[in-house]
Formats: structure tokens, sequence, C-alpha cells
């Protein structure tokens, strides 16, 4: 200390000097409460003992300055501080009133720098009642102290009052509370305690919130208030006694029992306030001390609630001796320093604060009741518990962060905790914390049955019996367009029923399948539908798969045929199965035109649909015919001419089942896109020559077209997307460049038939940031389902699983994996299933589904469903590969890319291109990393996995090249990939693909070469030309940019497509 009344601040006190700071002009940091004294109080004495206890209170008589060392804390005497009496007996309802003033002068900021930092005031809301209300900054004091002080002022006024000026020992002074910090902070204790936290967070999770959005801090807070009943006392008394504990102990537990419950986490850290006094002179100096501390239990949804309460006195036990060790320092070590708009407690989980303080409080015989206005700054949510050992019921203030929780999300909080408490508490010890039922029957009543209120007339057909419907409807209408084929429904039904007549007479039968190896054409749609004619079951096969996987496919499925073009055509694949060149079979045009005479069951086996597996194999979904016909069947395809749609994903990918099977079996066509990669040039032809009135686009797809050229779809009626998370900016695009056009926000594992749910969003309405995957559509069942399979309340994360006529028969030849997945349903009927998806969703308070992430490590790319641990598998298996993990990282656009992580059995390890090759040969291209880094080892978490979150992040690309651009031409395409790649510089000789460029960004690519120079280039031109030089080269013989036609706005009845569905 520079003078004997300047002193530093302690610890505690830099750290609310610091956060005060970051929020200038904020109150967050008032503390408040008031003190009900049910009787006469004589104002004067009153004021005369509290002057007297703020003399004695060194911490209430600081004021604090800056100078070259920082904030210091100078001690003077007692400042000119207004005594306020103010008499509200005349007001309406006086204590409102007096409440009223309270949260106002609770809101005022105050200057740090001037004094004083406190507020005192006497209401008298009757003869016989008077509240004593005092505000001080928590800088300089903390609730332990507000006890202290509240204490000392009642025994000094119960003194005046009986004409003694005795009232006990005096406070401290406050250098004894920054002498013992200072000594602290040159101690062994203090880099035990370091020692101690370090180890006990590692490998932390990242903090729980029940909040269903994020936000910054805010300045002030919501609170909503109870107490604990006598009975709901003594049970958590008698479950800590239990646990040989007390009932604070046991009633932390249940706080993290409640949000083990509401988010799944099994890893849950909470922030736990501790006094931080630990020698007995502390205890006798008001000051700010007061710490937060995490408190990490591990809760399972099977333990007790004993088993639990133990490990929480086991870890407060542990803890206790090193709970001065300061959350700050704590974030500083843990890497996460305090930034704008956050508080000390975003590091950690929501507060548990069980104040068991002696508040035994009488003025002059008149024992007074106390209640807290505010601790402080709310990061996120707040249990606070005030047990004042004085005969009163303990109080609850559930305190949360308005910014993240709406006043009704509170109050269900709230009633929710204390339903759960009561279930929880009164139950056997060792009854599971995952049984209690945590919805009311409204909320279960609603969530479980009012939502899936869906079932809608679906009558029990097979694809080849609802098509002969149409055929007999409308034969001249057309069917399919591919190019300048045409084909009407009478003409596809012939060609159909030639090919369904040879696959008879090469044994096809019911539960047959057959392989389809195909680049897009007519001949697929007639070749799926031949299929079915003959009662087999069509499995699609992708043509950019290699061969050793295309076999394993075969070989699983056991598939009796091949189709195939003489352009798709495989020696290998043919060798060993019976094949048929759909294009060049001369004998098909002899087999009969009519209808087999076959009739295939709606439980039969329709097709197969490969998706990854997370073992290393992929797995095969098998679909009956109920299945495909419940979701062509939906009301929201109805329309006079039925649907144009655009065929263009991948055979393989489920989307081809709403792309051929939606529009040909409600009337409409099937317009086939060309073979090769789509540019966006000619998917603007595409919908403008053939008139396309709904079509289907990856997320990804679709944020490029809605940035790129929003325009070309103004004429589709329906644009469908999802597969991963559809950006809200994309939609607002493109509903303003396309004011006939409805975005539908689809949602549906192939395990459920393409779509289960949907979210229409029509132009001219707000589109939330966060675009909902929506309700379910019709004859689908949706639940939204904790670890328990118990139904979780609205606004909480669950994960999803479906049921309803779409869920598939199960993964082909794989009881094992079927098992796992599609289990018992216990909201239907008998030995109906449902099937767990792994997506994590929660309800939102417009009643439709969010989707939050994944339960597992499976990711969505380009739409694509990818298991990691298939491509982990397959990489492993790498000669020169010890270990081997994959991670989904951003690309240059924001989009998700796959990074492989190797450690190398000896030496520096294989290259990235050997690594590609040899992952290139077992897995189809879109699973195949896009970047690889070699490290000596993975960094592991605390319970030895790999800690994904400390993988190093791969470098952008390699250098860019020496060679600059020699002309114009080159000099502007080195300009156009950098701009798409988000790096720079590009060189004339750097490859597009390898500085990190994939389909997506190859689409962005060509279309801004189109528009730059006004010529026609293919995606495919790209790939044979990957450096800006050979791109610009390519220029000089690339045609002039077609006029695409003009985008007519579309009839009442094409309009009319959206339909009404739920």
């Amino acid at each position: 200390m520079t003078t004997a009344h300047e002193m530093p601040l302690s610890s505690a006190q830099s750290g609310v000097w610091f956060a005060h700071h970051l929020r200038p002009g904020s109150s967050v940091y008032n503390t408040g409460e008031y003190l009900d004294i049910p009787g006469p109080v004589d104002g004067e004495l009153f004021e005369r003992a509290l002057r007297r206890v703020v003399d004695e209170t060194e911490s209430l008589r600081v004021r604090f300055t800056v100078g070259p060392d920082g904030p210091r804390q100078v001690l003077s005497p007692a400042p000119d501080w207004p005594m306020h009496h103010v008499d509200l007996t005349s007001a309406p309802d006086p204590r409102r009133a007096a409440e009223e003033w309270m949260r106002t002068d609770l809101s005022t900021p105050v200057e740090l720098t001037r004094g004083p930092l406190f507020c005192q005031a006497l209401f008298k809301i009757a003869p016989d009642r008077f509240l004593w209300y005092q505000r001080v900054h928590h800088i300089v004091v903390d609730g332990f102290s507000m006890s202290l002080l509240a204490r000392r002022v009642a025994k000094t006024y119960t003194g005046l009052v009986a004409g003694s000026d005795r009232s006990g020992a005096a406070f401290g002074p406050l250098s004894l509370l920054l002498e013992d910090d200072s000594s602290y902070h040159a101690s062994e204790q203090r880099e035990r305690d370091r020692a101690f936290w370090t180890e006990r967070l590692a490998g932390r999770p990242d903090p729980v919130s029940l909040a269903s959005r994020s936000a910054p801090a805010s300045d002030s807070f919501l609170r909503r208030t109870s107490s604990l009943s006598a009975s709901a006392v003594a049970a958590l008394r008698r479950a800590g006694q239990h646990a040989g504990s007390s009932w604070p102990t046991a009633m932390i537990a249940v706080i993290a029992a409640y949000l083990h419950r509401l988010s799944g986490e099994r890893d849950v850290v909470l922030s736990m306030p501790v006094t931080g006094r630990m020698g007995s002179s502390g205890r006798t100096v008001p000051g700010m001390v007061a710490n937060v501390v995490p408190l990490r239990l591990r809760v399972r949804p099977e333990h007790g609630l004993s088993a639990l309460v133990r490990q929480t006195a086991d870890e407060i036990g542990a803890l206790r001796e090193h709970q001065r060790y300061r959350s700050e320092d704590l974030r500083r070590e843990l890497g996460r320093e305090l930034g704008p708009g956050q508080s000390e407690r975003a590091l950690f989980g929501p507060v548990a604060n069980i104040m068991s303080f002696y508040y035994h409080v009488e003025f002059a015989g008149l024992r007074a009741t106390a209640h807290n206005l505010s601790n402080g700054p709310v990061e996120d949510l707040s249990i606070s518990v005030y047990d004042r050992s004085d005969g009163t019921e303990p109080r609850v203030d559930f305190d949360a962060n308005p910014a993240l929780y709406s006043d009704a999300e509170l109050t269900a909080h709230q009633e929710r905790f204390l339903r759960f408490l009561d279930a929880v508490v009164t139950a056997d010890p060792a009854q599971p914390i995952g049984r209690p039922d945590i919805l009311t029957p409204g909320e279960r009543h609603r969530t479980v049955v009012e939502r899936n209120r869906t079932t809608h007339p679906l009558p029990p057909t097979t694809l080849p019996r609802a098509f002969a419907a149409v055929v007999a409807r409308t034969p001249d209408a057309t069917a399919v367009v591919f190019g300048d084929t045409v084909l009407s429904y009478a003409e596809l039904n012939a060609r159909a029923n030639r090919l369904a007549h040879r696959l008879i007479a090469m044994g096809v039968r019911g539960e047959s399948t057959v392989a389809v190896l195909m680049e897009r054409s007519a001949d697929v749609v007639v070749s799926v539908l031949a299929i079915s004619k003959a009662g087999g079951a069509y499995v699609p096969l992708d043509t950019r798969s290699p061969v050793a996987r295309l076999r394993l496919v075969m070989g699983e499925t056991g598939a009796a045929v091949l189709l195939t073009h003489r352009a798709a055509g495989n020696p290998e694949l043919s060798r060993d199965t019976p094949t048929v060149v759909v294009d060049s079979d001369p004998g098909l045009a002899e087999e009969p035109a009519v209808d087999p005479v076959v009739a295939p069951r709606p439980e039969n086996l329709a097709c197969v649909l490969y998706t990854s597996g997370s073992t290393g194999t992929p797995k095969g979904v098998a679909l009956s015919h109920r299945n495909v016909a419940s979701l062509t069947a939906q009301r929201c395809w109805r329309s006079e001419d039925g649907p144009r749609v655009l065929a263009h994903s991948p055979h393989a990918f489920d989307a081809s089942t709403y792309e051929w099977w939606v529009p040909l079996l409600n009337g409409g066509q099937v317009v086939m896109a060309p073979p090769g990669e789509l540019d966006l040039a000619s998917y603007h032809r595409l919908i403008a020559d053939h008139r396309v009135s709904a079509l289907w686009l990856t997320a990804g797809l679709f944020r490029v077209i809605a940035e790129e050229s929003p325009g070309c779809l103004a004429q589709v009626g329906e644009v469908w997307t999802g597969g991963d998370i559809v950006p809200a900016d994309a939609v607002r695009r493109v509903l303003e460049r396309c004011p006939d056009t409805a975005v539908i926000a689809g949602y549906g594992p192939t395990e459920a038939t393409t779509f289960t749910t949907r979210s229409v969003l029509y132009p001219g309405r707000a589109v939330p940031d966060v675009v909902p995957i929506g309700r379910p559509m019709d004859n689908r069942r949706v639940y939204v389902l904790d670890e328990t399979l118990s139904p979780v309340p609205p606004g909480v994360a669950g994960v999803l699983y479906i049921a309803g006529p779409g869920l598939a028969r199960g993964y082909l030849n794989s009881p094992r994996w079927t098992a796992q997945q599609f289990l018992p349903c216990p909201f239907g009927g008998p030995g109906e299933r449902m099937y767990r998806t792994g997506d994590v969703v929660r309800w939102n308070s417009d009643d439709e589904l969010e989707f939050l992430g994944r339960a597992d490590e499976q990711v969505k790319l380009h739409g694509f469903r990818i298991e990691l641990g298939e491509i982990e598998a397959v990489l492993a298996e790498h000669p020169g590969v010890a270990q081997a993990t994959v991670v989904a990282g951003p690309n240059a656009s924001g989009d998700k890319r796959l990074i492989g992580y190797v450690v190398p059995t000896g030496g520096s390890g294989p290259d990235a291109a050997s690594l590609r090759e040899h992952i290139a040969a077992a897995l189809p291209d879109y699973m195949v990393p896009s970047a690889f880094v070699t490290l000596d080892g993975f960094p592991l978490t605390r319970n030895g996995k790999i800690d994904r979150t400390a993988l190093p992040v791969p470098d952008s690309a390699p250098a860019a090249s020496a060679q600059r651009p020699g002309t114009p031409a080159e000099d502007a395409m080195c300009a156009l990939f950098a701009e798409v790649l988000n790096r720079s510089p590009v060189g004339v000789d750097d490859g597009f693909f390898a500085l990190g460029g994939d389909s997506l960004l190859a689409t962005r690519l060509i279309n801004r070469v189109r528009v730059r120079f006004g010529r026609e280039l293919t995606l495919g031109a790209l790939f044979q030309a990957p450096t800006p030089a050979r791109l610009a080269e390519a220029l000089d013989s690339a045609p002039d940019s077609a006029a695409v036609p003009d985008l007519a706005r579309r009839t009442t009845a094409q309009t009319a497509i959206t339909g009404s569905s739920s």
C-alpha cells in the first residue's frame, strides 16, 4: 500500500472491475435486497443505526481511482449519502409501489469512481409494516456480506431502541481480506489449486444450456419466485441423509439431474457460487470475496438420486479446499478470455446457488424476512435457494437472461423443475432419475397426440397398381421427358412391360433384387418401373462409386440381374451377374407390351437404397411398396396436371424416390436432366424449357443458386430443399426474386422414405433466422425423446424418432442393425416400430421442429449422409497409417468438407495423393476427404478419446504457383479462382481442386466465368482444365453463352401445387 488509506483491489474486486467496464452504463453488477419488518419502526433510530454501521464498514467507505498502476481503492471517511424515508401508506398498493421504486433504483448505473456505491431506503407501507431496502455494488460486497450488514444493523437498532449504544464487536478492517488475498496469491496452495482445476476440467464439455437460442449477456434478468414446502424440504433432507449428506447437496443433485433430463448431457458442469472465505477472520469482514467454481458431475439416467447425491457430496468436498482459485484465472487457464457481452459465468453451465446463511434478523423483537432482488449478472439460467435458517420456507428464485428465455419459457422451467423435484425426492432413492415424467399431462398430449394428427386414408397398393391407374386415366399425357425423348404414359408403360417380361424370363420374382447402373436417361425410369412390374426390387448403383463398392452392394443384395447402358457397363460387374444392356438389346422390342401377370403385395420389397455405415460397410435400406406409396399419396403433391419434377439427383440418393415416383403416380412428368454434372445455366434452361414446377435441391446447392442465380427458380412452384441446415438468407433471397415460388424445407431419412416433415416458406412472409424442418406430413408421426425414450418438453432438445407407414422394413440382411435403429414404438399400436434418426431437434414456439445437430458422428455433405466411421475404417487400412480419424470442417464458402487426420506407422507417412487414391478405390468420390493432416499422435480427452476439437486446422491450400498471369483472360480467371476459393493470391498453374475446391464451389466458378466472359463452359471443362491458365485457354473454343428462355409466370393451376397438408 502506498499510503495508509490507499489499497489495491482484491482479485475478486479486480474481476468485477474489469467485467463492469466491459458494460459501460450497465447496472448489472448492482446487488439488492429488502427486509420486511412486521411492526412499527422508529425511522430516526433506524437511520442512526444504519449510519453507524456504514461508518464502521470499510468496504462501504471506499472510493475507486484509476492511476498509472491501474485501479486502486481509497479508504475515506463515510461519504455524504442520503437516507430515503418513503411513506407509501396512501398508495393503492403500497408494497407494489415500494418494489417499483426499488427496481428503478436497482437499474440505475453506478460510476465506480464516484461515491457512494450504495443506496439505503426505509419504506413505510403500513403503520405496522416497514421495508428496509439496500442496493450495493458487487465490487464492495457479496451475498455473505449482505447478511453481515443486515444482522449488524438489526443489532445496533435493537440496542438503540433499548437505550444502549452497545452493538457487539465491530467488523474487522478491509485490510484483513486484502492481506489474506495477497498471501494466497503468493502461496503454494494457489499452485495446488491451479493443478486441481486443470485436472478436474480436462476434456470438459461445452456449457449446458436449456435456452432455445443464443444471445449475449443482458443488462437485466427475468425472475420467477417460489418456495419449498416443508414436505419438500423434509423429502430433500431424507434424500440427503440416505446418501450421508445434507439437503442442500441433494438440491444441487436434483438440479444436475434436471439439466441432464432436459439436455441429454451426461457430463454436466454447474456454476456454483462459493463464499471464498476460508479463515475465521474473513467471516467477520464485509467485502467482495465470493467466487464461482465449476461443479462437474457425471449423470446417468439409470442412476438413482442417492448415487447422484453421494457423487455431488464427494465433488463438493473435493473442491471446497480449492474454492479460492478465481474463475477469472480459470478462464485464462482454459484459454477463454472474457470478451464484450460475456460474464464470468459464461465458461460453465447454469448456476446452482444454495445460500444457507444464518439470517435470523430481529429489529427490537420484530423478526424480519429477507427478499433478494438481485445477485448480479445472469448469463444464462440461475436457480438460487435461500435457506435463512429462520424457520421460514426456503425461497427458490429462477433467474434467466431475457435474451435467451421468454417469460413463458422461464415459467415453464420453474413449474417443470418443481414437479421433477417432487417426483424425484419422494420416490425410492434407488429409482432411476430417468424415470419420472417431466411433461405435464397437457404437454404430453400436445407433443405425442395433437402434433401427430396426420392420419389420412392410405389405400393398400403397389407401385405397378398405382401406375396402372394413372395410365388408364391419362394414357396420352407426357410421363417422361429426356432431351428429345418424350414418353407418354402409354408408351412408358409398354416399354416397361417389355423389359419386365424379360426380367421375369430371367428369373426375377417377388423379393428378387435387380441392380441398375446407368447415367441419367429415360431408360432409368423404364428400368425401375419394369423391375416393379416384374415383382422385383430395384437397387440403384452410383456410377461414381468404385467397382469394389459396387461389387459389395451387388453381392450383399444378391442381385439376380444387372440393368445397364453401353456407356455405363462394366465387365467386372457383368462377369458373374446376368446383364441386360437396355439401350442396345434388340430383343427387348420383341417382348410383349402387355402388363405382366404379377401381383406384388404392398409389404413386398420395392427397392434397396444404400447409405453410409459407421462400421465401414454401407447399409441397404429396404423399402416396401407400401413405404413408397405413403410418400406418393401425400396431399401436397395433388394438382390439376400433376407435378413436373426435375430428376437430377444421383440415382442411389433417396431423393430419386421423390423425383421418379411422385410425378409418375400423380399424373405428372419426370423431367430427366442430362448425364453428368449440371451448371447453373443448365438448371436455368431445363426449368424454362420444360416448365418445371417442382424440384429438390440439397441445402448446399440451394445456397449456391440463391447467391448466384436465384431468378432461375422463378417459374418453379415448389423448391424443396434440405439434407442439411437450410440457410435463412438463401431462402429470403429466392423468395424476394421469385414471388410465385414457395420454398419448402423438407426433412426425412432414407429409412422413413425421403420426406417426413416439411415447413413451407412463402413470399411476403417473414423467414425465421433458424429455418425449421416443420411438422409431420400425412401419415407420418414424429417424437422428440430423451435417452429413456420419454418425450421432452417443447423447446427442449431431444432425439427425433419417426413412426408411420413410411418406415422402412429395416436394413437388408442386417437384423442387428435393424434392431438397434428400429425400436418398438411406445406410442403406437401392438407391434408398431419407430426409427431412431440420431438427429437432435426441438419443438419451437410455432409447433415446428428445428434441427440442432447430430447425436453421433454422422454428417451430411452435399446432401449425402456420411458416417465418418466408414471413411476412418478405410483410411486405417492404408499400410502407412497406424491411426486415422475424419472430421467435417468448413470450406472456403462456409460449407462443410471432409478432413482426414492420420498417424503414420513410421517416418513422415503417406502423402495426400496416396491417401486419396486409397480411399477412392473403396468409396464414392463424395466420401473422399479434400485435405489430409499427418500428426505424431492424436490429442486425447480426459477419457482417452480423440479430442476432435483440438485437431489442427489444415493449411487452407498449398502456396500459389510462381507463374503470374500473362494475359488479361488469365488475370481475370485468377481473380475468379481467388474470389470463389476465398484465398489470394492464385497462380495461373494452381489447380482448383488442389486449392480446396469442390463440386459446389465449381458450380459457383463456372457461373461466374459465364457471366464475366460471356462464354459457355461446362463443369466438365473445369475437371479437364482445372487451372486458371488452362481454363482461360478453353475459353477460346467455348461457344458464346446461349440465351436462357424467359421464365413465364405460372398459371393458377400450376401455383396450386403447394396443396394443403399438415
